[in-house]
């Protein structure tokens, strides 16, 4: 890598850096608000807003719809209220829905969601917290920080239908990949964990993969990589699905003395 290139990332990296503790003026004590929801109901609630900075601030308040992309490890796409894939923007009312914020300080904000007659799926948005541009200096150049924090909203069923299925496990040079379908109606946070037992049964190998961020309808596929000795062992891999649900699948495998993998039984 160039002199040149080396000084242009460490600037980005100086000036992220800057940015990041200047300015993360606006902290929500409720990043996620969960509803339960039942059909007919109204539910309301209050999200908490703080001004961390020595400065009062100009805070504009807005719905915006969001969808998790793939790879569905967490990234979402953002979208105007009313075009996401199960949007509850004609749900969901605020106020106030602009304020000043003196230094130091804190605001609650009211919510309250109109939960229609059926519902049969999760919908979902998330409420964001926005300050007006502020100037700033930068490195000797002027510059126009906006900094904005949402809270999420998962407004879901009381009986929403919590599904994963792990499918097409095969082997894939020295590991084991699989593919995650949500064949539910709510979006599944789903935390992978896994370990490899012998056949005497010890624990040879344990570890986590990133957490799983998917919507009804769409599947991702996941890497388990294997450190196993040659042998007969079965790996055990759970998917933690939150409130007490989780989707377990038992896969044994082989491994001979050329360091070749091969899957032997499959098993829930």
């Amino acid at each position: 890598m160039g002199v040149a290139m080396k000084k242009i990332i460490l600037s980005i990296i100086l000036v992220f850096v800057l940015v990041s503790s200047a300015f993360a003026q606006i902290f929500l004590e409720e990043g996620k608000i969960n509803i339960n929801a039942e059909p007919g109901n109204t539910v309301s609630g209050s999200i908490t807003v703080h001004n961390t900075s020595d400065k009062p601030l100009d805070i504009k308040v807005y719905w915006q719809d969001f969808n998790y992309v793939s790879p569905y490890d967490g990234n979402k796409e953002f979208l105007a209220k009313g075009l996401g894939l199960a949007s509850a923007a004609d749900w969901v009312s605020f106020s106030p829905e602009s304020f000043k914020l003196p230094p130091l300080s804190n605001q609650k904000i009211s919510y309250s969601v109109k939960v229609p007659a059926a519902i049969h799926e999760g919908h979902y948005g998330v409420l964001f917290f926005e300050n007006r541009p502020q100037a700033a200096v930068i490195e000797g150049k002027g510059v126009n920080i906006v900094t904005r924090v949402g809270s999420l909203f998962f407004i879901e069923p009381t009986d929403k239908d919590k599904k994963a299925v792990i499918s097409d496990v095969a082997v894939s040079g020295s590991a084991i990949k699989a593919k995650i379908a949500n064949k539910g109606n709510v979006i599944l946070v789903a935390h992978a964990i896994y370990y490899v037992m012998t056949n005497d049964g010890m624990v040879s190998d344990r570890g986590e993969l990133e957490n799983i961020y998917l919507p009804p309808g769409k599947n991702t596929d996941v890497t388990i990589p294997l450190k196993a000795s040659s042998g007969i062992q079965t790996l055990v891999l759970t998917l933690d699905l939150q409130e007490g649900d989780s989707v377990v699948k038992e896969i044994t495998f082989s491994k001979d003395a050329s360091g070749n993998y091969q899957i032997t039984k499959i098993s829930d």
